[in-house]
């Protein structure tokens, strides 16, 4: 397990919030790099990051693919196509991404990260007005 503290100072606002010493050197902000001892799990990182104050509050999680050790299109740098990822977003906007590399329509092998989308909310929405069954 390896771990990270802020660099930065504490932002006046948190040093301002009710119950802080205004001299407080106290971490506002934790970042966790894990990894499971097992053979099954070897070289497959979990990170975990958390904080007050922060811009944004939401869970997910977020798994990254391997790279495939050769490409399926001749002369297309492995290292340079879009990792593959599925986000699970738990909180607050309910669904899941999934992004991946793709070829780009036409005669020449060029390649993109495409970007596939589903939002629980809108999901349920259009379909109150459809059958019960699914989107």
């Amino acid at each position: 397990m390896s771990y990270a503290l802020s660099t930065e100072p504490a932002s006046q606002k948190d040093r301002t919030a009710a119950n802080v010493a205004p001299d407080s050197a106290t971490e506002t902000y934790v970042a966790l790099k894990l990894t499971i001892d097992s053979w099954r799990w070897a070289e497959v990182p979990f990170y975990l990051r958390t904080g007050k104050a922060l811009a944004a509050r939401r869970t997910e999680i977020a798994i990254q693919f391997n790279q495939a050790p050769f490409a399926l299109f001749r002369d297309t740098p492995v290292e340079r196509m879009t990792p593959n990822d599925l986000v699970l977003k738990i909180q607050p906007e309910e669904g899941m991404t999934l992004r991946f590399s793709a070829k780009i329509p036409g005669p020449s092998v060029n390649m993109d990260g495409v970007e596939m989308k589903f939002n629980f909310e809108t999901c349920t929405s259009s379909c109150s007005s459809k059958n019960r069954h699914g989107c």
